[in-house]
């Protein structure tokens, strides 16, 4: 799995267990639409760095929890 459907899964497991939806993180977060939250969720895209700092903040969730999952280590 690669480090974008990784975080991508991650983030919408987070965003779930908070009651978010996609169209309102986008809002919290300034992108256009949910559209953007879609693709990160997918694994198409990873946000900015000034994207992963607003999704902390409305997520409450460190940068740490952000990228806290399981990814395979290439042996």
């Amino acid at each position: 799995m690669s480090l974008k459907k990784a975080f991508g899964l991650h983030l919408k497991q987070l965003r779930k267990e908070r009651y978010i939806t996609q169209e309102k993180l986008a809002d919290l977060v300034d992108v256009q639409d949910d559209r953007t939250i879609r693709a990160w969720e997918a694994g198409d895209d990873l946000p900015s760095a000034d994207h992963l700092e607003k999704l902390c903040k409305e997520l409450h969730a460190s940068i740490r929890e952000l990228f806290d999952f399981d990814y395979p280590e290439k042996s």
